[in-house]
């Protein structure tokens, strides 16, 4: 007899197995199926309980018509049934008799004289999960002892079977909200690159006398880094009656980089909104100091006042009459000139505050002589970044003296080819914004 039992219970334990791995849509009629098997029952139930606790749901059923099925109804009473009593005393409930209980049909029972209803809690711990409702009403056997205690072993394997699938429900509903939300942003983040393709410059303006290259990398697809080419004007453009700039005594060269704090769409919509303001007062003005205290102005009025953030800029305009450039920086890295006379490598330090930071900042200009292979060299603090860390540098600024002077000699799309090829071949990741631009004087 106990080999049998040790036979059955190995037999049990593999089912248990197949029942704990159930993860389908409907857990509820294999599992009662296997139970019917195992146990050799005529008939069996298996209701859940409601999220409220009041009611008790048939979710799957064996050897019993779905017509059938689907009448019952069992609701919590104010004499609790034998159903009700069985979850609320985690104890397995005999039912003799169809008195004993409501919410069966009539005909439920065939014969109520050879009827033994058992009715087995499903728990997983202190938790009520539903019950299962077994008999033998065809056959008119009773039920066992052992029938009770192996239908009481596989309640609890039924309740982990259970719990796992209504966590893998959850996971998945979790996960598609996650794909959806994910979709989403995606096609977000599209439409922003979209914008912000279309606010930069698609290429590099052709001056007289200079050349000009430019490397462009967002972190994440769009980014805070922005900069811009003006054909500028010392009287101002919106007073021009002549309306051709070419060849014209006032014409200027503008070059305007920055890098707005943070990364993302966040940073990209300031990006968009400080680039238009430049493009718009840049029509009326050509001094660099007053136009980034102008910009820095409205920023405070369409920001905020109370806004984080802000910005750095550098605004250069080049006067080819004069071979001047004329500049104010405003909290920008500090763009490097190469004097090709002297050799020398001379940093273009800040005239003011970033932007967005004070209503009441003031930006100053200063100017320099350029000659023939003189170099300008402007970029964003990601490159910075990158070439201390792809060098292994304590002085990023160190770095780029050295890769200015090494590559001295080459065009401004060769120079930038270089930076293009050692950021793309680093394998670094987790690279911020990266911007560089050279303007060579030929």
């Amino acid at each position: 007899m106990e080999l049998q039992f040790l036979r059955e219970f190995r037999h049990l334990s593999q089912t248990l197995d197949d029942i704990r791995s159930l993860v389908k849509e409907d857990p509820y009629t294999p599992i009662l199926d296997a139970v019917t098997r195992i146990v050799g029952l005529d008939r069996s139930l298996m209701l859940i309980l409601s999220t409220n606790g009041e009611n008790l749901q048939v979710v799957s059923s064996a050897q019993i018509d779905d017509s059938l099925a689907s009448r019952m109804h069992f609701t919590r009473g104010r004499e609790p049934s034998l159903l009700w009593k069985a979850l609320e005393t985690g104890t397995t409930q005999i039912l003799h008799h169809p008195a004993d209980t409501e919410g069966f049909p009539p005909d439920f029972f065939p014969d109520p004289a050879l009827v033994v209803f058992a009715c087995v809690p499903i728990f997983r711990g202190s938790e009520p999960l539903g019950l299962m409702m077994v008999d033998r009403a065809e056959s008119g056997q009773s039920l066992s002892d052992e029938d009770l205690l192996q239908l009481e072993v596989l309640t609890d394997q039924i309740a982990i079977a259970l719990q796992n699938h209504d966590l893998h429900q959850k996971l998945s509903q979790k996960a598609l909200e996650l794909e959806t939300r994910d979709q989403r942003i995606s096609k977000e983040l599209q439409l922003a690159k979209l914008v912000q393709d279309g606010v930069l410059p698609r290429t590099a303006p052709t001056w007289p006398g200079l050349a000009v290259a430019t490397y462009f990398q967002p972190a994440y697809g769009i980014g805070g880094d922005y900069y811009h080419y003006f054909d500028g004007c010392s009287k101002g453009k919106v007073t021009c009656q002549n309306r051709v700039c070419q060849h014209c005594a006032n014409e200027l060269y503008g070059l305007l980089i920055g890098d707005v704090c943070g990364k993302g769409i966040p940073a990209a919509l300031v990006m968009a909104v400080v680039h238009s303001l430049f493009q718009e007062k840049v029509l009326r003005e050509s001094d660099p100091g007053q136009l980034l205290t102008e910009v820095n102005l409205s920023m405070k009025e369409i920001l905020g006042a109370e806004t984080r953030f802000n910005t750095s800029a550098f605004l250069g305009f080049f006067d080819p009459a004069k071979h001047s450039f004329t500049y104010s920086n405003g909290g920008h890295d500090f763009p490097l000139f190469f004097e090709a006379r002297t050799g020398r490598i001379i940093p273009l330090e800040s005239t003011g505050t970033l932007l967005g930071l004070f209503r009441e900042s003031n930006f100053h200009q200063r100017s320099l002589a350029l000659a023939s292979g003189d170099r300008l060299f402007f970029y964003t603090d990601g490159l910075l970044e990158f070439f201390e860390r792809e060098f292994h540098s304590t002085d990023e600024f160190a770095g780029l003296d050295d890769f200015l002077r090494q590559h001295r000699s080459d065009s401004a799309s060769i120079f930038i080819g270089h930076i293009r090829q050692l950021i793309e071949s680093s394998g670094q990741k987790d690279l911020d914004d990266i911007t560089a631009i050279l303007l060579a004087v030929e």
